[in-house]
């Protein structure tokens, strides 16, 4: 493993191509810089990933720009989706799609295109990843709908998807702010959102899908009810297995009405079309209080699931091999980064205002980001720092870095 050193390193999101290579984006700077790398090998070192800068908030005329996701096509082609904020007086948050073929490590071989015409007004800050790459080099994404005022949309296109001509966008019925799209082997869509909050005050988070024919409203359905998880959206982990089965991963909070599951890193399953229904999920929890609060992220691979979950100042993996919707087959496969290996790395007090001399300083890891492929699993993360100088009353935050965990 090893430490990226770049002060705002954030929203990582990683894909495995066929040929079984990794692919990573992030961004750096205050939300400045996109970022791309890729790896076969050694993927827990920095160097092995040759970053380069594939497009910024400079060149778009933008306030600030970041990646809300990455896919690779069956032909090894990849596509990427940035979201913008426009500058005061201008027009509403941009929707960039880019694209590379071949020699992606050069920053020249990126095209991009504003989608933004094809869903005015909505935008997809805030929310997690909604990118969906088909094997045939489809796209589609979710952008984020505001509860009780407009529904997200779903924009698309088909292919040849560097010409602006062939996007499409159409309402969705979906009320609130998807976190995470994903597609099954049999071509459903899945998404899980956010939709507003309970009577009593508790967020609700619901589920949607979309069977086929998505460019249509109707082809949308939304289940009726939602879990209560008082938790943000990149909090959450949503992984669908190739037989259809989905797999959603939060940490509930505290409810207004508290009970047994208060604070706990809940992972819920279903199959098939009966998921509209919550009853038909099966619902079991892994690790102790208060895990996944600062991040949870969930990947399937054949019929295992793995989920990453922040525990204070460590990084936790869990995983089980088959029958995934049984808490006896879960195990903990341990922490993966912890904050004394990454002041083993990169001190937490470097970049403070009394380097060397904190009272104490430590460093908490922050929205873990893994995929799986043949060679292993590789993961990232974005902790940050908090420090206590001399004389200080409260600890100060850090800028976040980057780690990068890799398994081969």
């Amino acid at each position: 493993m090893s430490t990226l050193a770049r002060p705002g390193f954030y929203s990582p999101h990683l894909s495995v191509g066929p040929d079984g290579t990794f692919h990573g984006v992030f961004n750096e700077g205050y939300a400045e810089r996109i970022l791309y790398g890729s790896c076969r090998q050694s993927c827990g070192n920095e160097a092995s990933w040759n970053f380069t800068v594939i497009q910024s908030s400079a060149a778009l005329g933008t306030s600030t720009v970041g990646p809300y996701g990455i896919g690779v096509d069956a032909s090894g082609r990849l596509h990427v989706l940035l979201g913008a904020v426009a500058p005061m007086g201008s027009q509403a948050n941009q929707l960039v799609y880019g694209t590379c073929g071949a020699n992606c490590s050069a920053a020249a071989s990126w095209s991009f295109v504003d989608v933004s015409a094809r869903a005015p007004g909505h935008s997809v800050i805030g929310g997690n990843e909604t990118l969906v790459v088909e094997p045939s080099g489809a796209v589609g994404f979710l952008t984020q709908g505001q509860p009780g005022a407009f529904p997200a949309a779903w924009v698309w296109c088909s292919g040849s998807c560097g010409s602006l001509g062939n996007w499409s966008g159409v309402d969705t019925p979906i009320p609130g702010a998807p976190t995470r799209a994903v597609r099954d082997g049999t071509g459903v869509i899945h998404t899980a959102f956010y939709a507003g909050q309970s009577a009593a005050g508790d967020k609700v988070l619901q589920y949607a899908r979309c069977a086929g024919n998505c460019g249509q409203t109707a082809s949308w359905q939304v289940s009726p009810l939602g879990f209560l998880a008082k938790t943000n959206g990149w909090e959450s982990g949503l992984s669908v297995s190739a037989a259809g089965r989905v797999y959603l991963a939060y940490n509930q909070g505290s409810l207004a009405s508290p009970n047994a599951d208060d604070r706990r890193l809940m992972v819920n399953s279903c199959a098939g079309a009966n998921c509209l229904d919550l009853n038909a999920w099966t619902t079991l929890r892994l690790g102790g209080t208060d895990e996944g609060v600062a991040g949870t992220w969930l990947e399937t691979t054949g019929t295992g699931v793995y989920v990453a979950a922040v525990a204070g100042g460590q990084l936790n993996l869990y995983g089980c091999d088959a029958n995934c919707d049984s808490p006896a087959a879960w195990q903990a496969v341990g922490a993966v980064d912890t904050d004394a290996q990454m002041a083993a790395s990169l001190p937490p007090d470097l970049g403070s205002a009394c380097p060397g001399t904190a009272v104490s300083a430590a460093w908490y890891p922050r929205l873990p980001r893994f995929a799986v492929g043949d060679p292993g699993l590789v993961l990232m993360h974005a902790p940050n720092a908090l420090v206590l100088c001399p004389g200080a009353t409260f600890p100060s935050s850090s800028p976040t870095v980057g780690r990068l965990v890799s398994t081969f």
